[in-house]
C-alpha cells in the first residue's frame, strides 16, 4: 500500500529545467523537497511534509535530508578528537603545515598536523610551544615521518611530543614500524579500575599498501616491545596492554597524492584497506577507522570520499594554497593555476637510496628535469 505524503509551505519554484536542481541538490545544509501537481514539477528548500492532506498542501514526489557537513563521515571519529567535522589537514614537511595553518585549522573545530618533517628539533619545540600558547586546550597534532637513516633522529621528535605532552601525530612513509614509532604508541598505556584501557597517545596512520596498513591494524611487534623494555624506554604495563590494541584506530588510504605517493587508485584502495580491516576486526572490541586523502580537491572529490563509506578526510596539497601555509606567494600562484596534467614523479631527497618518488609540480619549476639530470 502507498502512502501519500504532502508539502506545505510558502514558497514553490516551477522546475522547468532539471539543471535548475544542482544549486540545491549540492546545499547540503538545507532539505530538498520535490513536489507535483497537474501544472508540472515544483522544488522548494523549506517547508514541510505530512500525510495529512490540508487545503493548500501539495503531493510530494521525492525528499532529500539535510546532511550537515559534521554528520558526515564517523561522528565517534570526531568525538574521539573532539572535533566538530571529520576533516584533518594533513601534514605537510618542511612548516608547509604551518603554525598558523594547524592554529586556523584547529580554531574552527577541525584537526591539523604541524608539518615538522624536515625540521630541526629546535625548530619543531619552538612551533609547538607557540600552537600550545594559542590554542590552550584545542586538539593539533604533529607529523612523525619515518627517517631510514636515523633511528635515533626519529626517536628524538618521539621524545620531544612526549615531553610536550602532544599526544597525537599523523605517521607517514611508513614501510615498517620503528621502536620510535611503537614508543609514541605505547606510552602512557593504563589499565582503569573497569577494565578499560586508557590509551594517552594516538596514531592516524598513511599507508597505500595494504601490507603497510595490515601492520598498522595489528598489535605492535612483540620483538620492538622486547627492545623498548630492555631499554627502559615503556614499562612491563605497558606491553601487557598494547598485546590487545592496534598500532593505530585510524589508518588514512592514501591514493595518488602530492609528495610521496605510491600512486594508488582510490576506488581500487579504500574498498581493499576497508576489506582488511573487517577481516581483522574480530581482535578487537572497538572498531577500526579508515579514512581517506589523496587528490581530494575539489568538495564533489569530498563527497565521493564519504559516499564510499570514509570515516574522515585527510587534506593536504590544496591547503598550500592558503595565505596560512608556510610557503611563498608564487607557490601559491602556481598551484593555483595547476592543472591534473601538470605534476610529475621525482626523486624524493630524504627516500633516495632506497628509491623513493614523490609528486611535484612541473609546470613553471625545473624540480623534476634538475632532479633526474642530478
Amino acid at each position: 500500500m502507498s502512502i501519500n505524503l504532502w508539502w506545505t509551505g510558502n514558497e514553490k519554484k516551477r522546475i522547468e529545467n532539471l539543471s535548475e536542481l544542482k544549486e540545491p541538490i549540492y546545499d547540503i545544509e538545507k532539505p530538498l523537497f520535490i513536489m507535483e501537481n497537474e501544472a508540472g514539477l515544483y522544488y522548494s528548500t523549506e517547508g514541510s511534509f505530512s500525510s495529512l492532506k490540508t487545503d493548500h498542501a501539495v503531493k510530494l514526489a521525492a525528499f532529500a535530508e539535510p546532511v550537515p557537513m559534521q554528520n558526515l563521515g564517523d561522528k565517534e571519529f570526531c568525538n574521539n578528537y573532539d572535533i566538530k567535522y571529520p576533516y584533518i589537514g594533513g601534514s605537510m614537511a618542511y612548516g608547509i603545515s604551518s603554525v598558523e595553518l594547524v592554529a586556523t585549522l584547529a580554531e574552527h573545530k577541525m584537526l591539523a598536523f604541524l608539518g615538522t618533517g624536515g625540521l630541526t628539533i629546535e625548530q619543531a619545540e619552538e612551533d609547538i610551544l607557540k600552537l600550545k600558547q594559542r590554542l590552550k586546550d584545542l586538539p593539533f597534532g604533529c607529523n612523525l615521518i619515518h627517517i631510514p637513516s636515523s633511528a635515533q633522529e626519529e626517536m628524538n621528535f618521539v621524545n620531544l611530543y612526549l615531553k610536550h605532552n602532544v599526544n597525537i601525530i599523523e605517521a607517514s612513509a611508513y614501510i615498517n614500524l620503528t621502536p620510535a614509532l611503537i614508543k609514541f604508541r605505547v606510552k602512557g598505556l593504563k589499565k582503569l579500575p573497569d577494565g578499560q584501557i586508557e590509551e594517552t597517545n594516538k596514531i592516524i596512520a598513511k599507508a597505500s599498501r595494504t601490507e603497510v596498513a595490515e601492520r598498522f591494524m595489528s598489535p605492535p611487534p612483540k620483538e620492538i616491545l622486547t627492545e623498548l623494555l630492555s631499554k627502559g624506554e615503556i614499562t612491563d604495563e605497558e606491553v601487557l596492554l598494547s598485546e590487545n590494541l592496534p598500532v593505530a584506530w585510524d589508518i588514512t588510504a592514501e591514493a595518488d597524492s602530492g609528495g610521496h605517493t605510491d600512486n594508488r587508485p582510490a576506488f581500487a584502495l579504500f574498498p581493499a584497506f576497508t576489506a582488511l580491516r573487517d577481516k581483522l576486526q574480530t581482535k578487537y572490541a572497538k572498531k577500526i577507522r579508515i579514512g581517506f586523502g589523496g587528490g581530494l580537491g575539489t568538495p564533489l572529490s569530498a563527497a565521493s570520499a564519504f559516499a564510499m563509506g570514509a570515516s574522515y578526510i585527510v587534506v593536504g596539497s590544496i591547503h598550500q594554497a592558503c595565505t596560512e601555509a608556510g610557503t611563498s606567494e608564487e607557490a601559491r600562484k602556481m598551484l593555483a593555476l595547476a592543472t591534473q596534467a601538470d605534476t610529475a614523479m621525482a626523486p624524493s631527497a630524504d627516500l633516495f637510496d632506497i628509491g623513493g618518488k614523490v609528486q611535484v609540480l612541473k609546470t613553471g619549476t625545473m624540480f623534476p628535469v634538475c632532479s633526474f639530470v642530478v
